[in-house]
């Protein structure tokens, strides 16, 4: 049995937070893993609890770390390893990517701006009846294609804002190297961090073989429902920018 990715996520970002040395090494050893969330201060594993996530809430609730008498014992220690060998099974979710007029699958990542690395994690849903929100998944920061095609919704910011939409743009890279990417090019929107690609799987958007994010497009409408899907959008020209703009005009 093994921690669940959508909670692996959120737990190595609040390592990665912390600046926990050995994170890197250990993030595919789940023993090592938790013990080091133990050791995480305690309004970490506040924070954690206090997170609207049902996955994250069922881990808290489970898991031996985060009860009410939290003490660095061996027994606790041994609990710990017990709860990954017995802990929590996440139901497996489909790889069929959400069909337009769909609830939109919920996530919690970590992200970055041009001006920081953000503190707290952003959740999808938050975005419920406030704005349309662009949901664009890319292989990788730094390359060619996905520079072509963050540059030209930076170009189109001022529209696209004019559409209330937000651009969440999702990749496997840590924070770091989205908060350097976003300053470099001075990208106006948030960059999530998505290591696992365990989001990019819901939405049928992580490629297997090359083991990067495929380039797709989502468009969430203010009711948390798949309004636009372009499963293979493309930067070659602005025919799919433009697709996109039209979608959000239809909902706006």
């Amino acid at each position: 049995m093994t921690i669940g990715t959508p909670v692996k996520d959120v737990l190595m970002g609040m390592l990665h937070e912390e600046r926990c040395a050995d994170v890197e090494s250990d993030q595919d050893d789940d023993c090592k893993l938790l013990l080091m969330v133990l050791h995480l201060p305690s309004k970490c594993r506040h924070r954690l609890r206090e997170m609207q996530d049902s996955h994250l809430l069922h881990f808290c609730r489970t898991c031996p770390i985060f009860g009410k008498k939290e003490r660095h014992s061996m027994k606790t220690i041994f609990s710990a390893v017990l709860f990954l060998i017995f802990g929590v099974i996440l139901h497996a979710q489909s790889l069929t990517a959400p069909a337009v007029g769909s609830i939109a699958p919920d996530f919690i990542l970590p992200y970055a701006t041009k001006d920081s690395i953000a503190k707290v994690f952003l959740k999808l849903s938050d975005y419920a009846g406030k704005q349309a929100v662009i949901v664009a998944f890319y292989p990788a920061d730094w390359s060619t294609g996905c520079t072509k095609e963050v540059c030209t919704m930076r170009d189109n910011f001022a529209a696209l804002q004019s559409l209330d939409a937000e651009i969440l743009a999702i990749s496997g890279d840590y924070v770091w190297s989205h908060y350097e990417w976003a300053k470099f090019h001075s990208l106006p929107f948030k960059l999530l961090s998505d290591h696992s690609h365990a989001v990019a799987k819901l939405y049928d958007s992580f490629n297997d073989k090359s083991l990067y994010n495929r380039r797709t497009v989502f468009v969430v409408d203010k009711k948390g429902n798949i309004a636009y899907a372009n499963l293979k959008y493309s930067v070659a020209d602005l025919q799919d920018f433009e697709k996109l703009k039209s979608a959000l005009v239809l909902i706006k």
